[in-house]
């Protein structure tokens, strides 16, 4: 567990370095991320795991679903539904963030040697990254806010190249960065 202290309050955030070490070794359960064109060399890279029965932290009476787990920072990942088939209600909840919303693959702005694609999704960013280009994600258009604190603190040491998804929601957050 680390604490985080501000002027205000005391909170406690769960290290969730174990669980995807864990769910890591359990990879080759599934062949989604292969499905997705990733190689075992950025499934590797970014400690992609699965795990069969997952259940949200906040919601553990729920039915499990297998997921993807993308993890975006030590208290922080993406748990995303590995089925291809999904009811509209299975739909809803086929990407669960857990933990406090981090920049996937933030470390880009510091040491990335070529232009940095800001995409939404991360699984977009490992695309990209498969590929042999640089990118970061920021989970969701909501978080448009959190990049730009980010990018205060972290200046880039490339361009960035806005390719939000393209639809009304990416298009005003595209606006707005």
């Amino acid at each position: 567990q680390n604490s985080i202290h501000t002027d205000t309050y005391t909170h406690t955030e769960t290290d969730y370095t174990a669980f995807y070490r864990e769910a890591h070794q359990h990879i080759k359960e599934t062949d989604y991320p292969q499905r997705r064109g990733l190689s075992e060399e950025t499934i590797n890279r970014f400690m992609l795991g699965y795990v069969e029965n997952w259940r949200h932290p906040k919601a553990p009476t729920a039915p499990p679903s297998p997921r993807l787990i993308i993890p975006t920072g030590p208290q922080s990942y993406l748990a995303r539904d590995t089925r291809a088939e999904l009811t509209e209600e299975q739909q809803k909840y086929s990407k669960s963030k857990v933990g406090t919303v981090k920049i996937f693959n933030s470390g880009a702005l510091k040491t990335a040697d070529r232009p940095i694609f800001i995409t939404e999704g991360e699984l977009d960013a490992l695309s990209i990254i498969e590929v042999g280009g640089e990118a970061i994600a920021t989970g969701s258009t909501a978080n448009r806010r959190a990049l730009l604190e980010l990018l205060k603190s972290q200046k880039p040491t490339q361009p960035l190249i806005i390719a939000l998804d393209n639809d009304e929601a990416g298009d005003k957050a595209a606006q707005e960065l």
